[in-house]
């Protein structure tokens, strides 16, 4: 089990990441219902108002190897509420890469989580063989395309309004975290407003 980091950000907020655990069902189920409605459509491609039981199982229950998740959480608000998840699944045709999705509550965007989270999951793929991630972005998600192609990630069409990305993890890597921004690649133009 990778074990928890404290993080702070450039603006100076602090972070908790660690990895996601059975017992963070409500942890879900609350940020989940802080999301706004274009967060949840960026993150779950649909409409849905609230995660089933199956969907909090799925999410919490995992083997931290093919199936991996970090929770990060603020410190800096009393009741230390989520801020974000970051996960990875090995594709079992494809067992050195694995499809990984982030997402990032509302009130927490624009401060450099989104590269954290990426960088930090990385770091964990990375040892269990994983060499690249594959990404699958709305075509209206421009912060996140912009963070995929900023690290590196060559994006295609997938489908009409879904953009498909490959990201090779060798190109970046994990310093500890510590302090934000980390070692490697940071982004270019805009999105690098936001992380340093």
């Amino acid at each position: 089990m990778e074990p928890a980091r404290t993080v702070q950000l450039a603006d100076g907020g602090r972070y908790m990441l660690r990895p996601i655990t059975p017992d963070d069902k409500h942890a879900l189920e609350d940020g989940f219902a802080r999301m706004s409605p274009q967060t949840r459509l960026s993150r779950f491609f649909n409409n849905t108002k609230s995660l089933t039981d199956e969907q909090l199982r799925y999410f919490t229950e995992i083997d931290y190897v093919d199936h991996f998740a970090w929770v990060v959480f603020d410190l800096d608000t009393p009741e230390h509420p989520g801020a974000g998840v970051a996960r990875y699944i090995r594709l079992e045709d494809e067992p050195d890469a694995a499809e990984a999705a982030f997402t990032v509550i509302d009130d927490h965007q624009g401060r450099g989580l989104g590269i954290l989270l990426v960088v930090a999951l990385a770091d964990v793929a990375r040892k269990h063989g994983i060499r690249r991630f594959v990404l699958y972005i709305r075509a209206d998600n421009e912060a996140m395309i912009g963070l995929a192609r900023a690290l590196g990630a060559r994006m295609v069409v997938d489908e009409p309004g879904v953009l498909r990305g490959e990201l090779l993890l060798d190109e970046f890597a994990d310093d500890g975290m510590d302090t934000f921004p980390p070692a490697g690649p940071r982004p270019a133009g805009g999105a690098s407003q936001q992380t340093q």
